[in-house]
Formats: structure tokens, C-alpha cells, sequence
């Protein structure tokens, strides 16, 4: 397998292997997530832990993530003030996104969200993002599950053990 230089990424001591495999899709999306809704500047975690804070409190809903679409897409948008934007970034309840009309009307805001695509727009920062949500992981902030571990022999088992709905735990490939 071929990789670009650019998506190679060091995984400093202290990160398990199992944390190194989840890096590349939960925790960088979720920053990637939170500094675009917040429009932090990469690498300023203080301060978008701040607007995580502060819009979390009282009931005003100034922005929503949705990894679902489908009929899930209407009850999020609805939740969201006028003027919100809903950064969609999964399809997980399938191909078509539902909304109501009236949300159009009320200026909501759907936004699609492709971690490529904010890696891409980081450019040079990209680096940085990598190592700033690494060392998250590193010291802890960001937690990641652990999972059941398969020999590559067993890579069918594995498979199928991933594919299981409700499945709480990771699989993991060794070998």
C-alpha cells in the first residue's frame, strides 16, 4: 500500500496502537468539526473548548453535528435556531437528507463536512492538526475505546464481528 508523505502522521510514546488506528477518523473529525463550526484557528483547543461550553449552556441550539442524514436530518435541523448551521458529515440513515420546508424559510443552515476536505484546507497547518489532536490523545482528554483484536488469519471473524449491529467495542486486525 501506497500513502501519500502528507497523511503519514508520527505517533508519539504513550499512544497505544489501537488509539493510533482510531486517530485518523473519530478524533480528527471531531476537530475538524469543532474548529470549523467555531471557527478557531487550528491547534487553539482553549478556545474551542470555550464555544463548546458556552453554547451548551442555556436553550438556544446555535449549531448541530449530524453524522445520520435521512429522517434524523429533520429532528436536528428543527432543534437549531434560525440562522444555525448543521454541519452534516455521515450518512448513515442512508442517501437522501429530509428537512422541512419551513427550516429552509428560517434561514437553517446545512453545511457538509469531508475531513479530506478540511485537511486539504489546512494546507501547511495540516501537521499540526495531526500532532495538536494527537497529543489530546496523548495526555488523555480525548479517550478512545478499546476493542476485541483478531489474528490477521482470522479476518473474516473479524469482519463479521464489525459488521454486528449495537456492536460497542472496536476490531481490531493484528499481523
Amino acid at each position: 500500500m501506497s500513502v501519500p508523505m502528507g497523511n503519514l502522521y508520527p505517533v508519539p510514546d504513550g499512544v497505544t496502537d489501537e488509539q493510533a488506528a482510531q486517530f485518523s477518523v473519530n478524533p480528527l473529525t471531531v476537530w475538524g468539526l469543532l474548529a470549523t463550526m467555531s471557527k478557531a484557528e487550528s491547534g487553539k483547543a482553549e478556545q474551542t473548548k470555550k464555544w463548546v461550553i458556552n453554547t451548551a449552556a442555556g436553550d438556544s441550539v446555535v449549531g448541530a453535528f449530524d453524522c445520520v442524514g435521512g429522517e434524523v436530518a429533520r429532528a436536528v435541523v428543527a432543534a437549531t435556531n434560525p440562522g444555525a448551521p448543521m454541519l452534516i458529515y455521515g450518512a448513515l440513515g442512508g442517501p437522501t437528507l429530509q428537512i422541512n420546508t419551513l427550516d429552509i424559510f428560517l434561514n437553517k443552515k446545512i453545511q457538509p463536512f469531508l475531513l479530506r476536505q478540511y485537511l486539504g484546507s489546512e494546507g501547511q497547518n495540516r501537521q499540526k492538526v495531526f500532532a495538536s489532536v494527537m497529543k489530546l490523545i496523548q495526555d488523555g482528554i480525548i479517550k478512545l475505546p478499546s476493542g476485541k483484536r483478531y489474528p490477521l488469519a482470522d479476518v473474516r471473524t473479524a469482519a463479521a464481528e464489525s459488521l454486528k449491529m449495537g456492536g460497542k467495542e472496536k476490531v481490531f486486525l493484528e499481523g
